[in-house]
């Protein structure tokens, strides 16, 4: 069967013969308890999707009472089909243009754009024209504009619906999954470092942001796990230092169900770290480096065989602001600087570059890492290997402070 006739036969199922939009006034009646009409387009997807993951819960189970509409807004249950049917005729009612999309993961096979076969159609997902936005309907986690990385850089089949009167079917073509941009998918931080009066009270203040794939992991369940749980999540994130750092005090923000995709996941707290500074003689180390937490490291003796392939595309804006104690100098800031950078027709698309700059008793380090490319060819793997060691190599920058 072709990709047409799989189409054909998907709108054939979720508008069968006898659809005739019976559905539009218990639908309408959503529509206006959501308030659904002094919204623009994106913000009305936005709240429909927000409504049904938090109000409907999807069986993987086959049956007629899951797929039928009135059952489903009664009962609050769904089969697979029955969630089809449920957006695909709110959007209709709305006047939302959508397109039904159907994908692979491509860590696990990719989407054969030249070969029709019903072995690469897995993941079903709608597609927004005019907003060039998706919604994974089958994954509570995700939110509009976002999806999982394993359907990006990679094909799918996008199934646009064609109605004529009362009859609706579908066309179907393969189109190109471009993966979101590395500023999409933010692992960000901004971090005070202060050592205390007379050197004895290390402290590290810090602000953590965090946005789309590096975010799904933890802001749209954190809410909803019993506090044993939140406990942990909040530990892993809190001590990323990971050198027996002590929270003095932290907060998560943003971590309602509407703030998934709309805000960023944001974890604030202050760390004692006496391990952050050893004395030397007459001189002291400070090991700045390990502010950014631990890093990975590349290490590969053997020919490399293979292209190099990201999960996705992300980008680590740090800065470090030292307060440098009164009486004191940073005898080698230039220890702090890096410069890996991987350029393609002139554009960077992967690097770690690091620099400082002396603000009064400040010395200030911005460090701007990111990998906006899934993709590297092996002749590019040691430039690749280069970045990936440059950020652990600045883990273990070690700056010495020395009185003047």
């Amino acid at each position: 069967m072709s990709y047409t006739e799989f189409a054909q036969d998907l709108y054939a199922m979720i508008y069968p013969e006898d659809y005739k939009k019976q559905y539009d006034k218990k639908l309408g009646g959503l529509s206006k308890q959501l308030k659904l009409s002094k919204l623009d387009t994106r913000e009305k997807v936005r709240r429909m999707e927000n409504y049904v993951k938090n109000s409907f819960q999807m069986l993987d189970q086959n049956s007629a009472e899951l797929a039928d509409i009135d059952n489903i807004l009664n009962d609050r249950i769904c089969s697979n089909l029955g969630l089809l049917r449920l957006y695909s005729y709110w959007f209709d009612l709305e006047g939302i243009p959508f397109e039904l999309g159907i994908t692979s993961q491509r860590d696990e096979r990719r989407f054969e754009k030249d070969f029709e076969t019903y072995s690469c159609l897995d993941d079903y997902f709608f597609y927004f024209p005019e907003l060039d936005a998706y919604i994974a309907y089958e994954y509570p986690g995700y939110r509009l504009g976002s999806k999982p990385p394993g359907w990006e850089n990679n094909y799918g089949l996008f199934i646009k619906p064609i109605t004529i009167g009362n009859f609706t079917t579908g066309l179907a073509q393969v189109k190109w999954i471009a993966p979101s941009p590395a500023k999409k998918n933010q692992d960000d931080l901004q971090v005070e470092v202060q050592l205390g009066s007379d050197l004895s009270a290390p402290q590290v203040i810090f602000s953590r942001t965090m946005s789309g794939q590096n975010a799904i992991f933890f802001q749209p369940a954190y809410e909803s796990l019993p506090p044993d749980d939140q406990q942990q999540v909040a530990n892993a994130l809190i001590k990323f230092i990971n050198d027996e750092e002590e929270v003095e005090q932290f907060e998560i923000l943003n971590t309602a169900q509407e703030d998934i995709g709309t805000k960023p996941f944001l974890i604030k707290g202050t760390l004692n770290y006496p391990n952050l500074l050893q004395q030397a003689g007459n001189k002291y180390l400070v090991k700045i480096g390990k502010v950014i937490g631990p890093q990975s490291e590349l290490y590969q003796e053997e020919q490399r065989t293979l292209g190099v392939e990201n999960d996705y595309n992300r980008t680590y804006l740090r800065q470090i602001v030292f307060h440098i104690p009164e009486g004191y100098r940073v005898k080698n800031p230039e220890a702090v600087e890096f410069n890996e950078v991987i350029e393609k027709d002139g554009k960077s698309i992967m690097q770690f570059v690091s620099k400082y700059r002396l603000e009064g008793n400040d010395l200030i380090i911005d460090i701007d890492e990111f990998y906006d490319q899934i993709e590297l060819p092996r002749e590019d793997f040691e430039s690749f290997k280069a970045v990936i060691n440059a950020a652990a190599d600045f883990n273990k920058v070690v700056l010495i402070l020395e009185q003047m």
